[in-house]
């Protein structure tokens, strides 16, 4: 809902219920190497570094906004909000699964309704 409203906002997409099955199976591998190294490795060494989790959400997710630098600022916050989120899930689950199925959850819906 969020992407649709900034989306909305910028005027720069439209509503369509269009799932495209070849990108949900690319997400599904690129997600995975997204959680890989930004959840399972670098917030991994970042709470070693600072032994602060939410230091190393901000720092892992800030990194994270880094890859998505494509997108306009408005949905750039949110790709770190949903950074911050999937932290949370790794560090609560001590696992990126949980993440990485957020993380295709979210691509999934996204990609197959919104059209920018």
């Amino acid at each position: 809902m969020l992407v649709g409203l900034s989306l909305k906002l910028l005027g720069s997409f439209e509503i369509k219920f269009e799932p495209d099955f070849k990108l949900m199976i690319g997400n599904l591998f690129s997600n995975f190497y997204e959680e890989f190294i930004y959840r399972g490795v670098l917030y991994a060494a970042l709470i070693k570094f600072w032994k602060r989790p939410l230091m190393a959400s901000i720092g892992s997710s800030i990194v994270f906004c880094q890859g998505h630098t494509q997108y306009p600022t408005l949905i750039l916050s949110l790709v770190f909000l949903s950074g911050l989120y999937w932290c949370f899930l790794t560090l609560r689950s001590n696992s990126i699964i949980p993440s990485w199925i957020s993380h295709c959850t979210l691509d999934f819906i996204a990609d197959s309704i919104f059209v920018v």
